[in-house]
């Protein structure tokens, strides 16, 4: 990924370039209402950078991805292992859950003697105790309540809620992928799907082009769910051209925003036969990630034959 230096101005667009730390850290923290939760904590001495939106989807390519492509990785990213986590955290920063589920502060009220801010959140307003937020994320009270210092603040992100975010997008993706496997006629991934998901009656009963519509309703919504405060603007180019710039409030919004643009253009969600990772690419008949893989199971195979072959002559 191209990195913009530190110092570089922010667009006129909000939210159009991604403020990370240098570097990250795993640690538990201490507090009185929640003792030792484990976090994943920016390391202030490392430095900052900004980089653009634009270049998370450099690494896609036009026939396949790459693994370090963002939708990719997040995909593939085992969050049971905090190492696996602290390398993408490291490479892309984190994914701005406080940005997300907050929202821009946009008036006070009072409460008996509890200060409640409402946080705008698209469609109308969140009622939350700014105070326990701002301890939540372990940032001052001034930072979060300051919508241009949130932006660069320092935050952290408590360790669980950075993994249920990730699972969930993974589970939006594993959708994505019984989805593509319709339309190539096995629709019973889609119908385990939707009896795993409480609709078992439904998965039993309804026929392949209502079982698909209803799948890709769902997609549609899951998607839409998570872009959130999206900015666009349409602007002069170079060479007498036009570009557009995209902003959004955090990384988790991008990446959504990105995997529905995978789905828009076509793009095979298929999973390794041997691995069993997610890989995108446009060609259908795809069986593996890696050629790594594809070599590995071709060898495997082979293996199998000789012995096959070994076992019918004894």
């Amino acid at each position: 990924m191209e990195l913009v230096k530190v110092g570089v101005p922010v667009q006129e667009l909000k939210w159009s370039r991604w403020f990370r730390c240098g570097k990250y850290v795993i640690e538990k923290v201490s507090r009185t209402d929640w003792p030792d939760v484990e976090y994943i904590r920016p390391v202030p001495e490392s430095g900052h950078i900004f980089y653009d939106f634009a270049d998370l989807g450099r690494k896609r390519g036009s026939r396949k991805a790459e693994k370090t492509y963002i939708v990719q990785w997040l995909l593939n990213l085992d969050t049971s292992k905090n190492d696996e986590i602290l390398d993408f955290v490291n490479h892309f920063g984190l994914l701005g859950l406080l940005q997300h589920y907050y929202g821009e502060i946009a008036a006070v009220t009072l409460e008996g003697n509890t200060p409640l801010h409402f946080a705008h959140k698209p469609g109308g307003f969140l009622l939350i105790n700014a105070q326990q937020v701002a301890d939540l994320y372990l940032i001052s009270l001034e930072d979060f309540l300051d919508n241009e210092r949130r932006q660069k603040a320092f935050a952290s992100e408590p360790l669980i809620v950075f993994k249920k975010e990730v699972e969930e997008f993974q589970k939006v993706g594993e959708l994505v992928h019984r989805i593509y496997k319709a339309a190539f006629g096995s629709y019973w991934p889609l119908r385990g799907w939707f009896s795993a998901s409480g609709m078992k009656e439904f998965a039993e009963t309804a026929d392949n082009e209502k079982l698909l519509a209803e799948a890709r309703k769902r997609l549609s919504e899951s998607i839409n769910r998570k872009i959130q405060y999206m900015r666009w603007m349409f602007a002069p180019g170079d060479g007498g051209g036009w570009s557009e710039h995209t902003g959004f409030d955090s990384l988790i919004s991008m990446v959504y925003y990105l995997l529905a643009k995978d789905v828009e253009s076509s793009f095979w969600f298929g999973r390794c036969e041997r691995c069993n990772d997610f890989f995108l690419s446009s060609v259908g008949s795809q069986r593996h990630c890696t050629r790594q893989c594809e070599d590995a199971a071709r060898k495997a195979r082979k293996r199998k034959t000789v012995k096959a072959v070994q076992k019918a002559i004894v």
